[in-house]
């Protein structure tokens, strides 16, 4: 097995191709984890903290929207059509009637 670089051993660990004790194994495995949980909370957080504000002004200018008869139009392509959908299924029910078109629906996936 080839030896991973020194930043993908740092992130996997466990990967690395030698022989492996199974109790070390897990602790780097739980360790990866919680650093991965970590950095995930940090990341939210950093974000939230820096656009909260923008967030709390977008969601008013989407509820005026809705509140003076308007559509909301969310278009996507690939894990953005996916944003787009959650968009669409979160709209409130009195809201103004929505389409919703995912042009590739029918086709058959490449992992089917």
């Amino acid at each position: 097995m080839t030896e991973l670089s020194p930043d993908l051993g740092a992130l996997y660990p466990f990967l690395d191709g030698r022989n492996k004790d199974p109790e070390r194994e897990n602790a780097a495995l739980l360790e990866s984890v919680r650093q991965k949980a970590l950095h995930s909370l940090s990341e939210k957080q950093r974000f939230f903290d820096a656009n909260g504000q923008a967030l709390v002004d977008a969601a008013r200018a989407v509820a005026a929207v809705y509140r003076g008869g308007g559509r909301m139009f969310s278009m996507g392509n690939g894990g953005s059509s996916c944003d787009a959908a959650h968009f669409w299924w979160a709209s409130p029910p009195a809201a103004t009637p929505t389409i919703c078109w995912k042009p590739f629906a029918r086709q058959k996936s490449w992992g089917s």
